[in-house]
């Protein structure tokens, strides 16, 4: 089942989506968000049982909590309610039907939180699009339009190879003008002069006199604003706004700051990756060049080149171990990932993983304990997708449980899925690094002293295999007590079962 949450909810194209989602089983209302309708939100709310609802003003929050206090659902309001909204767990897709800028902080929250996002409000992509689209590709998430002209481009080119499309051409309603003969037409222009410029003439001179007077308090704060961007473009995103007011400008000021802080974090984010994998290539090279030059100047005696020979080839190994992550990663980016689900049993498959990492569990006398919670263990998946999965958690694990501790696979089941769940006894992770663990090469900088193998992808891959199955994998750590993933799969079907 695909779980949504709707900002702009009693909107037209919030309207619409629940009108989708009442003709689709498949689809569930996790959250609802509105501007001031309140009678509406009560509506929606006793008919699609959200678990949050959000209003916009405080005052209709209130009025709202009023009427749905017999309902086990949260209410929320303001920015940060539409920001809890778009990061919520439950959630897989947020749809941003909402206007104006405000939409653009939930929208960039939701990607940050790993959200497809259906999008129906244009400012958030003409004002921050550059931010949001390599936000988007970063951490592989899906921008699906929904709203009139840019829904039938992307439905139009869909699956069209973009060498094959030369023009596209959209029609329009027509307007006023739908029905009319070419006769009627022939003086439209005269017409409309007559009677609809000439009366506002006398509008205009008096606009222009009134933004001769307003000019000076508007402009000011628009240079402000064109100084602190030219700051923003060189690279200097801590220079202060300074700007404060409640209109318009002060929104678009602070939406400014806002992506100013975006971009420094992918600043960070782009330094961050060069350093990575530039450390990861050049370390194994490094060692490579080492020894076969002193194998070949005879600084290596010959008795011990077959040792040294070894060296290199774990390390040859590790960089194409760590070539293969990089390719796999940029295939899933480019062309997604090609599932091929299968009936099979996951108790049987962790099984196997867990067999296979018996040498690493003896040499540092680790213990794997199953606890199969399970009485139907047979799932529908990808099943050599969801080894790999179990594989790299399995691996990480090993990596930080120290020496005769041990880690517990779990699997339990409830309703129509099948839980996983991976549990050391390492140093944990600290809680502001939680969310980055999925981010790719990322490495908490304990683990670079101890363990230089790894490559800061497996989890990266691991997220996009099990978000590729319409599924969840979360983690929950405790610094010195230990970490625990879990992730979810669908079970198996009685009539797949029986076939």
């Amino acid at each position: 089942m695909k779980k949504i949450a709707i900002l702009g909810s009693t909107g037209s194209i919030g309207t619409q989506t629940l009108e989708v989602v009442r003709n689709n089983p498949e689809l569930q209302v996790v959250a609802l968000a509105a501007g001031k309708s309140v009678e509406q939100m009560e509506q929606q709310i006793r008919e699609f049982h959200p678990l949050i609802a959000g209003m916009w003003s405080e005052e209709a929050a209130a009025d709202l909590r009023s009427r749905v206090a017999d309902l086990p659902v949260k209410v929320v309001t303001g920015m940060d309610g539409l920001l809890e909204i778009a990061v919520m767990p439950e959630a897989q897709v947020l749809v941003t039907a909402i206007v104006g800028m405000i939409g653009i902080r939930p929208t960039i929250a939701a990607i940050e939180a790993g959200k497809d996002i259906a999008l129906a409000n244009k400012e958030t992509l003409v004002t921050a699009g550059h931010i949001i689209m390599p936000l988007a590709a970063k951490m592989g998430v899906k921008i699906l339009p929904v709203d009139s002209e840019h829904s039938a481009i992307f439905q139009s080119l869909n699956g069209e190879p973009k060498g094959r499309i030369e023009k596209i051409l959209l029609t329009a309603s027509g307007g006023p003008f739908r029905g009319k003969t070419r006769e009627q037409l022939q003086n439209i222009q005269e017409k409309i002069v007559k009677l609809i410029y000439a009366p506002y003439l006398f509008m205009i001179i008096i606009s222009f006199a009134l933004l001769g007077i307003i000019s000076g308090k508007v402009m000011r704060p628009i240079r402000k604003i064109n100084s602190v961007a030219e700051q923003y473009s060189t690279g200097n995103f801590d220079t202060p706004m300074d700007i404060h007011s409640n209109d318009e400008i002060g929104q678009l000021a602070s939406t400014l700051e806002y992506m100013a802080s975006e971009l420094a974090k992918l600043d960070e984010y782009r330094k961050a990756f060069i350093s990575n994998i530039s450390h990861d290539f050049r370390s194994p090279l490094t060692s490579i060049k080492g020894y076969i030059e002193a194998i070949q100047d005879g600084t290596i005696p010959p008795e011990k080149q077959s040792h040294y020979l070894d060296i290199v080839v774990q390390q040859t190994n590790r960089l194409t171990k760590l070539t293969s992550s990089l390719l796999e990663l940029n295939n899933y980016d480019s062309y997604g990932i090609w599932l091929v689900c299968k009936d099979f049993d996951i108790v049987e498959l962790v099984l196997s993983a867990i067999n296979s990492f018996e040498g690493r569990c003896i040499e540092k006398q680790i213990a794997i304990r199953l606890n199969n919670h399970t009485e139907h263990s047979i799932v529908h998946a990808d099943k050599t997708k969801i080894e790999q999965v179990i594989y790299n958690l399995l691996d990480n694990a090993i990596k930080f449980t120290p020496n005769g501790k041990s880690i517990y696979v779990t699997l339990s089941e409830k309703h129509d899925k099948i839980f996983v769940s991976v549990k050391d006894e390492g140093c944990g992770i600290p809680k502001d690094s939680l969310n980055r663990v999925w981010v790719r090469f990322y490495k908490a900088d304990r683990s670079r002293g101890k363990d230089k193998q790894g490559t800061g992808l497996g989890l990266a891959i691991t997220k996009e295999i099990i978000k590729a199955h319409n599924e969840n994998i979360n983690v929950v750590s405790t610094e010195g007590v230990g970490s625990e993933f879990t992730f979810s799969l669908s079970k198996a079907t009685t009539d797949s079962e029986q076939s």
